[in-house]
C-alpha cells in the first residue's frame, strides 16, 4: 500500500485507534465509531462513523490534533448512549437528540 501524498516519509505511520459500536442513526444497527491518527502526517486524522450494512463512512469529524479516546455511556439516564471523547484528561461529551 502506498503512503498518502501528504506524508513526506512515504510510509503509513498510523497509530492509536479507538472504537465503539453505537447506533448513531436510530436504524437499530450499531455503527462503528473509530478514531484515526496518522502519526507524523496531518491527514487522515479524525473521528469516523462506518455503517456496516452500507459498508461506507457515513459521518466524519476531521481535525489536526492528536487522537482522542472514545467511549460511550448513558450519562443523562435517557436510555441512549452518548459519545464521550477524552483527550489529555479533558472530557467532551457529545449528546445526541
Amino acid at each position: 500500500i502506498k503512503a498518502p501524498e501528504s506524508n513526506p516519509y512515504r510510509v503509513w505511520d498510523a497509530d492509536e485507534f479507538h472504537s465503539v459500536f453505537l447506533d448513531i442513526n436510530n436504524d437499530s444497527v450499531k455503527e462503528i465509531l473509530f478514531t484515526v491518527h496518522s502519526g507524523h502526517s496531518l491527514h487522515p486524522r479524525g473521528i469516523y462513523a462506518f455503517d456496516i450494512i452500507q459498508k461506507k463512512i457515513i459521518h466524519k469529524f476531521t481535525y489536526n490534533a492528536g487522537v482522542p479516546q472514545l467511549i460511550s455511556a448513558d450519562i443523562n439516564a435517557d436510555g441512549r448512549q452518548e459519545i464521550i471523547v477524552i483527550k489529555n484528561h479533558i472530557c467532551l461529551c457529545l449528546i445526541r437528540n
